[in-house]
């Protein structure tokens, strides 16, 4: 714990000695210095006071992200932190409704939400320091044995591998505790998704959207034999008064003539010449 405080405090004090944050720094005390000189201006003292408490609350909210030394860990523990505030949210949703009164599982969940970060903290910390120590024999691992006729040389190449099989087992014995840590936090996240999952199927039983299949397909039969009962009921009627059929007759001006027969067909087969006769 006390190396996560002074890695935390470490990384304040960076933020807060960059070169912006101390030019501002440097012009608040100026201007304080100026209005004690003269007369005492006691809005300006407030002010740069306020303004000093700013750069300090703006070095402190950077300097939280960077705490983490591998970008690896801070996406897991910003994952984990997410799923927790959404957790919250549906609890108090579903307390609001009056489904359940959970009352130690949030406290349960906060105390194990607080030893995995304090878990991936040193987790990333142990991860830094075997990536400083080992991290180039990591890129290029010892070199495997080697076949010699000298019975001296063989006997050393044997303790030089006898030596490098330990090195690999006590390599993956520290790197253990890391790696059970990260699958740590893919289980809380994953678990968290299923309580809010839960949670909300609670709150939203007796809500479905959709109607039971046979009583969809009944009511719309029933809404299509009304329609055809009215489609039945609008033919029937006369809407309007005009006939619906017109029948053409010729002007009693105009005589019809009398046409040539069609080719093959006789002059009494046509019918305008048996009119005119």
């Amino acid at each position: 714990m006390n190396d996560i405080r002074r890695r935390d405090r470490k990384v304040f004090f960076k933020e807060a000695f960059t070169i912006p944050r101390l030019l501002v720094m440097l012009g608040i005390v100026g201007t304080v210095s100026l209005a004690l000189q003269g007369s005492f201006n006691l809005a300006v003292i407030v002010c740069a006071k306020a303004m000093a408490l700013a750069v300090l609350y703006s070095a402190y909210v950077a300097s939280i992200p960077k705490r983490f030394h591998s970008p690896k860990f801070l996406y897991l523990w910003e994952a984990v932190r997410e799923r927790h505030a959404r957790f919250k949210k549906a609890l108090r949703q579903l307390s609001k409704r009056g489904i359940a009164d959970l009352k130690d599982l949030p406290v349960t969940v906060d105390a194990i939400v607080q030893e995995l970060y304090l878990a991936l903290r040193r987790a990333d910390m142990i991860e830094n320091e075997v990536t400083n120590s080992e991290g180039w024999l990591m890129l290029q691992p010892p070199a495997p044995g080697i076949v010699s006729h000298d019975r001296q040389a063989q006997e050393l190449y044997r303790i030089a591998d006898k030596n490098i099989a330990e090195y690999r087992q006590r390599f993956q014995a520290v790197m253990a505790g890391v790696e059970r840590t990260e699958a740590q936090a893919a289980v809380m996240t994953t678990t968290l998704d299923t309580l809010r999952i839960k949670m909300l199927g609670y709150r939203l039983v007796g809500r479905d959207p959709d109607a039971p299949t046979h009583e969809f397909l009944a009511a719309l039969t029933e809404a299509r034999m009304q329609l055809d009962s009215i489609d039945k009921a609008l033919s029937e009627l006369e809407l309007t008064p005009f006939p619906t059929t017109i029948t053409v007759m010729p002007d009693a001006d105009r005589a019809p003539t009398s046409e040539p027969p069609l080719p093959g067909q006789s002059e009494d087969e046509n019918p305008l010449s048996s009119q005119n006769q």
